[in-house]
């Protein structure tokens, strides 16, 4: 909608370490999980810095995960140095951990 680019920097993605942990036992990618009640932010960079510190004063995570680039540049994640198009889900990768087989378990 606003016609921009981002790179988003994948190390600084917030990841609890219990969710690290669950996702590696159970091969699940933590980027495809359910993040409810996470909000992402599009900032001026001059201005995010200053906002991280009020939210946190707040009792808020927060932190700066990316920058905006060109429309053509795309939407890309920065991993290890390389740059890939940002991963996308066809559901929640917690669905993996119910399905054996194809058959979906309730």
């Amino acid at each position: 909608a606003a016609n921009v680019g981002g790179l988003i920097f994948a190390d600084r993605i917030p990841v609890l370490p219990e969710t690290e942990t669950l996702c590696r036992l159970f091969g699940l990618d933590p980027l495809g999980l359910i993040a409810s009640g996470a909000l992402i932010l599009a900032v001026a960079p001059d201005r995010s810095l200053s906002l991280v510190s009020r939210l946190t004063d707040a009792g808020i995570a927060a932190t700066v995960i990316g920058k905006v680039m060109p429309p053509e540049f795309g939407i890309k994640m920065e991993r290890n140095g390389t740059q890939i198009d940002l991963p996308t889900f066809n559901r929640d990768e917690i669905g993996k951990i119910f399905e054996t087989n194809g058959v979906k378990h309730v």
